[in-house]
């Protein structure tokens, strides 16, 4: 080996003689890592960047893209609102001003002059025409003695009835109508009546007193037709001078004061007769009969 001629060293870089060992061999070099290109916001960035150009507009990201036009047409809205109502104001404004009139000093007050006379005097008058009739009418409505006399005569359709047989009570007094009871007081029927004031004003039943020829019924009292008072059930004693026009309604309830319509009547024998029992057909021709 000693003997042996050395190779000449290769005058390349990279290349090293070791002696001892093999010719000599380039050795490797570690290479850099690769550099890149510095990109711009939203331009392909190579291999690694996945980003694309979608998610951005106009160089901006689309969320903050959208905020920014949103709140740019809130701001024109409000604008152009303000605008809107300003101008309708300044025109109302200017409309009201225009329609203020101010009367002058001489036509306001002759116009309220007139109108104060005008008011005043017809109320004066009306007042005083509503007092003027007010007192005539009160002046001709005034009882005078001999209208109280008429509502007590006995050609009156009704007087104040006496509500219990034997109270005291004014001669004039005729009390025409049938009296219900207690509760339901008295019927105002001129054809019927249940007491009259007697001689020595006293309040006397018709059942009780007109019992025959000596009482002519309620005619004498009442001044009405061919009436006497009812006998309450068929069959009871009567006289025959008695004739009962009118239905009977119950003890509760009295009788009805049809003239032209008879339920019981007086027959020749002294016995109250029900009309219905007896005026069937042509043979009694019915309350006509009875009661004229």
């Amino acid at each position: 080996m000693s003997g042996s001629k050395l190779p000449q060293a290769l005058e390349q870089p990279g290349l090293e003689y070791y002696p001892g060992h093999h010719a000599a061999y380039p050795q490797p070099q570690y290479l850099a890592p690769p550099t890149y290109a510095a990109t711009k916001e939203g331009e392909s960035g190579g291999l690694g960047d996945r980003t694309s150009n979608k998610t951005t507009i106009l160089g901006l990201r689309r969320t903050t893209f959208w905020l920014l036009a949103v709140l740019a047409l809130v701001v024109i809205a409000a604008a152009v609102g303000g605008g809107v109502g300003g101008s309708l104001a300044a025109k109302n404004a200017k409309s009201n001003s225009d329609k203020v009139v101010i009367p002058s000093p001489s036509s306001s007050g002759t116009i309220n002059s007139a109108s104060t006379a005008t008011s005043s005097s017809s109320f004066s008058s009306t007042i005083n025409s509503a007092s003027t009739a007010t007192t005539a009418a009160l002046s001709s409505s005034s009882l005078s003695p001999s209208t109280s006399s008429t509502i007590g005569s006995a050609t009156t359709a009704t007087a104040a009835p006496s509500p219990i047989a034997g109270t005291a009570c004014t001669s004039s007094d005729t009390y025409c109508g049938w009296y219900l009871g207690d509760d339901l007081g008295w019927s105002d029927y001129t054809s019927t009546a249940l007491y009259y004031c007697n001689a020595g004003g006293l309040s006397v039943n018709l059942l009780s007193e007109c019992v025959g020829s000596q009482c002519e019924g309620p005619t004498a009292h009442c001044g009405t037709t061919a009436n006497a008072p009812p006998s309450p059930v068929a069959g009871t004693a009567c006289r025959s001078s008695f004739t009962y026009c009118g239905w009977y309604l119950g003890n509760d309830l009295g009788w009805s004061n049809y003239v032209s319509e008879a339920l019981y009547y007086c027959n020749a024998d002294g016995v109250s007769v029900s009309l219905l029992s007896e005026c069937v057909n042509s043979q009694c021709e019915g309350p006509v009969a009875h009661c004229g």
